[in-house]
């Protein structure tokens, strides 16, 4: 994990006569593709924080020089930009030699900018059908941007504290380093670095070359486990998408087509159809019973390929990895899939308040094993997840924890708890 700072400051802003602002740079990268890579960043040096915007990256083997082009549209207006370099990597594979970059220059060129639409939205809750609706070209409006907190490191010392206040299983004489390497047995790739994360930001208006002719709109789709397709193409700012089952989930972008070329994506959006009636509280579940099934309107939302079942202790437990008895329970374990990748979200139905109530909480059993941590999060109509608690490895036991819920539902329809699971996670809920 190694860093490269750019000298000085660039005034973007003094760029005029220009369609595109962008950085470039000669590079030759030869990595693990998919795992090791080097990124671009920039921020304002006003920013004191440390949050850098991702512009670019690369990962796996060029084949020896290449252009690398990068759009800072994004970032046009900014009078104080900082540029940097980051390299980061795991222990797992060692492949490669890393990255060379050579030729590294920020200007203006005027060329035609295939500009992407913005702020798409999405609906839900409709009978066999998501609507879609974006801004035009060039219209201000919300865009999806990468940015990475370059100090935020796991900090491994503080965890192992915790750990070793609370539980016998991590005794004293247990190192970081040694926690480190528990860690990696279970899970090779992992590191402390940061993790970089998508924020929706606000995009300003943007010079939209006026002589290119715009044709028309592709909408791309997706579902639950596949990647995106070109679905459909429209000349219009909407569309409605009736190739729907009620209850799934589908995610789309918009591109803009020029006589000159396609545009890059727009924000991502997601829409369920199909209408949905809230439990009222209060909502039990003790998973038993099930035959590794989930209860009825309890739901998964998975990005890896291993996914949550139930059972009990024995159909739990893996051959590194032996849980204790506590019934029937809700569980993933990626240790008894074979899999590094167990990226799921456990979802509850959806539900409301129907009474007058000072305060509501959630109340649940929990056992937490491995590298990372499991969340508690919650979400009303579709809308993104906020995070409530991080839950982290329990020791050897069972642990009960209670959420306090009351800011999130008194007031609110169509909310869902969810308990997301990170890579190479493994947790245990009842």
């Amino acid at each position: 994990y190694s860093i490269w700072f750019a000298p000085g400051t660039v005034d973007l802003a003094a760029f005029t006569g220009v369609t595109q602002k962008s950085l470039s740079m000669d590079i030759w990268v030869d990595t693990e593709s998919g795992y090791d890579d080097v990124r671009a960043l920039v921020k304002s040096a006003a920013d004191t924080n440390d949050t850098w915007m991702i512009l670019g990256e690369k990962s796996g083997n060029t084949g020896g020089w290449e252009d690398w082009n990068l759009d800072l549209a994004p970032v046009d207006t900014m009078a104080d930009a900082q540029f940097a370099l980051l390299f980061d990597s795991d222990a797992s594979i060692i492949r490669g030699f890393g990255a060379l970059v050579d030729n590294i220059q920020v200007g203006g060129t005027d060329i035609f900018v295939a500009t992407a639409p913005s702020s798409l939205t999405t609906t839900n809750f409709e009978d066999s059908e998501v609507s879609l609706a974006w801004s035009a070209p060039g219209e201000a409006g919300r865009v999806e941007q990468q940015y990475i907190d370059i100090y935020d490191q796991i900090d491994l010392a503080h965890i192992l504290a915790e750990k070793q206040s609370s539980s016998s299983s991590f005794g004293p004489q247990l190192t970081v380093e040694g926690l480190l390497n528990m860690i990696r047995a279970e899970n090779p790739r992992f590191t402390t670095h940061p993790r970089p994360y998508t924020k929706i930001v606000e995009q300003g208006n943007l010079v939209v070359n006026s002589s290119r002719s715009l044709t028309h709109y592709n909408v791309f789709r997706k579902t639950e486990g596949s990647d995106y397709t070109l679905f459909d193409s429209t000349a219009s700012t909407s569309y409605g998408d009736n190739a729907v089952s009620n209850y799934s989930q589908y995610w789309y972008y918009v591109t803009a087509v020029y006589n000159e070329g396609e545009s890059g994506p727009s924000n991502t959006a997601m829409g369920s159809p199909g209408e949905v009636v809230d439990v009222p509280l209060p909502l039990h579940a003790d998973f038993s019973m099930l035959d590794g099934l989930l209860p009825d309107d309890w739901s998964t939302e998975s990005l890896g390929d291993n996914d949550w079942v139930t059972g009990d202790a024995a159909a739990a437990s893996s051959t590194y990895l032996t849980f204790p008895d506590h019934g029937e329970f809700a569980y993933i374990n990626d240790d008894a899939n074979m899999s590094y990748d167990s990226r799921s979200t456990l979802v509850t139905p959806f539900f409301q308040l129907t009474e007058d109530a000072e305060a509501i909480y959630l109340s649940f059993a929990t056992f937490v094993r491995g590298s990372n941590y499991c969340d508690v999060v919650v979400r009303n109509n579709y809308g993104p997840w906020a995070p409530i608690q991080r839950i982290l490895a329990t020791g050897s036991v069972w642990d009960t924890l209670t959420v306090n819920l009351t800011e999130y539902i008194v007031g609110n329809n169509h909310v869902q708890i969810g308990f997301p699971i990170t890579l190479n996670a493994l947790a245990i809920l009842r």
